[in-house]
This record gives C-alpha cells, structure tokens and sequence, in this order.
C-alpha cells in the first residue's frame, strides 16, 4: 500500500512538473507574439547600429595594409615597437587622408567635367539628335511608355519615388560618414581589439571549435584581403589609363568613360560592358555619332586595346597569388551574386565562391584521409 501511495505521488510531481512547464512554455510564446513590435522595434535598431560597424571593418580591412606600412615605414630606425600608440595614431591620420584626397580628388575632377561637357553641349543638335531617335525607334518608345503607363508609372508618381531615392541615397551617405569614424578605431586599435575577442573565444569555446574557426578567417582572408585590393589596385589603373587615354583622343566625358570603365573592372567580365555602354551614350550626348562616327570608334578601339593589356598583363600580375577558379565558376558566382545581392553581391561573388571552393576542397581531402585510413 505504501508502495502504491509512493507511486502516486510521483505521478502527480510529474504531472505538476509537465502542466508548469506547459504554462510557462505558452506564457513565453504569448509574450513573444504580443511582442513583435518591441522585436521590431530592437531589430531595427541592431541593424542600424551593424550597418556602420560592418562597413568600418571592411573601410579598415582595406586600408589595413596601407596603414601598416606607413606605420613601419615611421618607426624604422626607432626604439618604439610597431603599433605603437605613438606612431599608429598618425599613421591612421595619414591613411585617413590619402584615403578622403583621392574621393575628394575623383568629386572635383567628375564636377569639372561634367559642368564643362554640359556648357559645350548644343542642345539644338541634342533636340535633333532625340528627334532622329524618336522617328527611328518609336514603337520602341511607344511600347516603353505603355509599360510604364501600366505599370502605373507616371510624372506625378515619380516624385515620391525620387524623394525615395534620396532618402536612400542620404542612409547610405550616413552609414559611409559613421562606417568611416568606427574604420579609423579599427586601424588605430585593432590588435587590441583582436586580442580582446581572442581571449573571450578561448573562455567560451572549446579548443576544436577555436581552431575550425581560426582555419576559417584564415581561408576567407586569402579569399577576400589580397583578390578584393588586387582588384580595386585594377580597378584604379585601368580607370586612370582610360582616362588619359581618351583626354589625349579628345572624346566627350574622358574621365566618366575611365570612371566607369574602372568601376566595372571590379566585377570580372564586366568591364568592357561598362567601357562601351559609357562610350556609346557620351557619343551620343556629346555630339552626333549618326554623321561623325569617328569618335566612337575611336573610343571602342582604345578601351579595346586597354582592356587587352589588363587581362593579359596588369591583372593576371595583380592577382598572380591569388586563389585560382574556372572561368566558368566565376561566372556561375557572378550570376549567383547578383541574383541574391545585387551589385555588391556580384563585387563580392567570386571571393566567396572561392572561399566557398577552398572549403569543399578541404572537405573532400578530409574524406580521402578516412577513407585512406580505414583501409
């Protein structure tokens, strides 16, 4: 009888046990669905703060190299170590200026040109030059204007939609502004900082999980650090190439054409896309490419040669060390990166195909290992 009692109790210990948790189970899940503006509200706010904090990593994981090596070069012959806080601040400072000349150098010269093509440009001829397309390409426009129509698109809905534009534009001026004040903390004290997060992952996690997760950095940093500075050094050169190249042919808008031709360059195959799409349309706006095609031809064939000798010469050298991929795969990464992230998802596409590569790499010598090993 006694037995029977004992066993009764327990069922009803575990019954109370099983109807508390039950509770506090549902108490959590209505307080979490009653919750979703303060979810949102918190989300919000962490992407907001993220959003700089990312973009001063990748503005000091750029510049990192740059900063190093004017920190070495003024502490050479000196007793203070590198990383000092009595050079690294200057260094940075440098760094920081280079850096916010070369924008501000870029902003002038675009103004320059820009205002002077504008000045030089006839609109009577710019008129004549839309009438001739209209006539040429009517239904083309006509079938434009009856998407856009029912797309609902018209003159009065475009307003809201380019104040949308400029709100964008001002987000992602602000995110710049403070992304660059959290990159110049980054260069100025990234090894401690380094060393800080080192220490907390050797307190909270195991010694397997620290050494996957260093293997890890240390492959997505031979992806990303000397592909993505090998490109933008590319990207730099042909744009300055293409630039003096066309000032010395006399086309209309040299620095836009080198400008875009550059920026293209940072995404594998699409440079010369950018090159010649910039060449056709200043043609077309700096004067009549129908009766003097002269000039757009000679555009072609000098973006031509240039890109030429970059795939053949500047950027294999820029990227010699770099990790190899299939052109195939390059393209299969660019197509992926812009179906999930747009623009930057194509710039950063290859690195992290190759990362992704290296990886799967690494899992199938993992595999020939055991399979070796077992028999």
């Amino acid at each position: 009888m006694f037995h029977d009692k004992h066993l009764d109790r327990r069922i009803l210990k575990i019954c109370i046990y099983a109807a508390v948790t039950a509770l506090i189970t549902f108490g959590i899940g209505l307080a979490i669905y009653n919750s979703g503006p303060f979810w949102s509200k918190a989300s919000s706010i962490v992407g907001a703060v993220m959003r700089p904090v990312i973009t001063g990593i990748v503005i000091a994981y750029l510049m990192m190299p740059l900063t190093n090596a004017i920190d070495r070069r003024l502490t050479r012959g000196r007793e203070s170590s590198p990383h000092s806080s009595r050079t690294r601040g200057l260094s940075v400072l440098l760094t920081m200026a280079i850096l916010i000349g070369i924008i501000a150098a870029l902003a002038f010269i675009l103004v320059i040109t820009v205002n002077k093509t504008v000045r030089n440009i006839n609109l009577d001829q710019f008129r004549a030059l839309g009438e001739q397309l209209q006539a040429q390409y009517s239904e083309l426009i006509d079938g434009i204007n009856s998407l856009l129509a029912q797309k609902g698109i018209t003159l009065d809905s475009l307003a809201p939609r380019a104040m949308g534009f400029v709100k964008k534009g001002l987000g992602i001026g602000k995110v710049l502004f403070f992304g660059l004040i959290f990159s110049i903390y980054f260069l100025y004290d990234g090894v401690h900082i380094g060393a800080y997060w080192k220490n907390a992952a050797r307190a909270i996690l195991p010694d397997k999980a620290r050494s996957v997760g260093r293997q890890l950095l240390m492959d997505a940093d031979e992806a990303f650090s000397g592909y993505i500075r090998g490109q933008l050094i590319d990207a730099v050169i042909v744009g300055i190439l293409v630039s003096v190249a066309m000032l010395i042919a006399r086309m209309p808008f040299a620095f836009i054409i080198g400008l875009m031709t550059g920026f293209g360059n940072l995404i594998p195959y699409m440079g010369p896309l950018f090159g010649y799409g910039t060449v056709v349309l200043t043609s077309l706006v700096g004067g009549n490419v129908f009766e003097h095609p002269g000039k757009l031809i000679t555009g072609i064939v000098i973006l031509a040669i240039i890109q030429f000798i970059d795939g053949n010469i500047i950027n294999p050298r820029l990227l010699s060390n770099q990790v190899r991929v299939h052109p195939l795969f390059v393209i299969a990464c660019i197509i992926a990166g812009g179906a999930l992230g747009g623009l930057l998802g194509m710039l950063l596409a290859v690195p992290v195909g190759a990362f992704i590569k290296k990886q799967f790499e690494r899992f199938l010598m993992a595999r020939e290992r055991k399979k070796a090993s077992q028999t």
